[in-house]
């Protein structure tokens, strides 16, 4: 990764299933529960793709108003979602578009 870190907020109470490239592990034994963490902790979420894990945290980034970048999911999702965004909610095609997208969020 360039010019960046790489921090984990690790569902497990240890790192043994942790991504090779989590520079920071943050273990917190609390399941999907710690997807909350993951987006109150964020500025921006970036969601790419779509499973139940990534849905739960699309929803809670839509409920705590952060701005919702969305990468490889229907179209027909992003339509049913922003009805119910207070903040920006974007559909990219590519991780370029979703970069820029989170940064001029950040510059705002």
């Amino acid at each position: 990764m360039a010019d960046g870190l790489v921090v984990g907020i690790l569902p497990d109470a240890d790192t043994a299933n942790m991504a090779a490239n989590v520079d920071v592990a943050i273990v917190t034994g609390m399941g999907q529960g710690r997807n909350v963490i993951n987006i109150l902790s964020s500025r921006v979420v970036i969601a790419c793709g779509l499973g139940p894990g990534t849905l739960s945290e699309m929803a809670l980034a839509l409920k705590l108003g952060k701005p919702l970048i969305v990468l490889h999911s229907p179209q027909t999702l992003v339509a049913e979602l922003s009805p119910l965004s207070s903040t920006p909610l974007v559909a990219v095609a590519t991780i370029a578009e979703a970069i820029a997208t989170t940064r001029r969020y950040l510059a705002s």
